[in-house]
């Protein structure tokens, strides 16, 4: 699931990494896709395309479903703490992206640890969430998308950014839970257009992928009044570690661990530091 805005090199060299046999993409995509593909010896009948349509030969991905009625059997002999469910790319901060290869229990892990962790603030049986995240970015693919099947919870998705499409969206539907990232949270604080609608179905605001400084979020909850739970993660652990308690941790905090971690707390002038609990190491590609 790489970034559409990648360019061509960007694009091959994730597939390249992974190891790719086919490749799902969207019609605005097909022309540098097929470059990308004929790179990496995939042939065209493995390229699909999001929708009922074909371009050019191409299949659309529904076209994999059938009418039939057809029994999923479980797959056997899976391992799920060595076979790997996803390989997400980081953010290449420090160099090329690197292919985080993510395995079932990791997730699995991830969805039971979170939950575990909200408790009574974890999901309700009327929430319905915004999904603006990119799918392709752990934070999207853990909320977004895992974590909402496991917990039956609906999704508004919005295919791009838009402040006030989003605000609509929200007063339309009663959103009540918006994970978002810092930039959102400052636009949100900073325009007009958020007085224009109502947005008090909102329950709880999550932010993460970059620390979201104590003035920003009490901006924010001046034009929204709602809690805003701070957490940290990174590809490699699985997308969010640690995250704040609501109405326990002070705004602007990093938050605390939770179950099943491990952290190492660095004084950066000596060096020295001191570990808390479990953290598994990470393959790369």
């Amino acid at each position: 699931m790489p970034n559409p805005s990648y360019t061509e090199a960007e694009f091959n060299h994730q597939v390249n990494k992974s190891g790719a046999k086919a490749i799902v993409t969207i019609p605005a995509l097909l022309p540098i896709m097929l470059k990308i593909a004929k790179r990496n010896n995939i042939s065209k009948d493995m390229i699909f395309l999001f929708g009922d349509e074909s371009v050019d030969g191409i299949q659309s991905f529904r076209s994999l479903a059938t009418d039939n009625d057809t029994i999923i059997l479980p797959i056997k002999e899976i391992q799920a703490a060595d076979d790997v469910a996803f390989i997400c790319f980081s953010s290449g901060t420090t160099g090329v992206a690197k292919g985080v290869m993510l395995t079932h229990r990791n997730f699995v892990s991830q969805m039971v640890m979170v939950t575990d962790f909200e408790g009574t603030d974890s999901n309700q049986p009327d929430d319905v969430i915004i999904g603006f995240l990119p799918f392709f970015h752990i934070f999207g693919l853990t909320t977004l998308v895992l974590r909402a099947f496991y917990t039956n919870t609906p999704i508004v998705i919005v295919p791009r950014y838009d402040l006030e499409l989003i605000c609509r969206l929200i007063e339309k539907y009663r959103i009540t839970i918006g994970p978002i990232v810092p930039p959102v949270a400052v636009h949100f604080a900073k325009s007009d257009v958020v007085l224009k609608y109502d947005l008090s179905s909102l329950r709880t605001i999550g932010s993460g992928a970059a620390p979201l400084g104590i003035e920003h979020i009490e901006a924010l909850q001046l034009r929204i009044n709602v809690p805003v739970r701070q957490g940290y993660g990174m590809t490699e652990t699985t997308a969010g570690c640690i995250y704040q308690k609501i109405g326990v941790s002070p705004a602007g905090s990093t938050g605390v661990l939770i179950a099943n971690m491990e952290c190492k707390l660095v004084d950066i002038d000596n060096g020295k530091g001191k570990k808390k609990k479990h953290c598994c190491a990470r393959k790369y590609l």
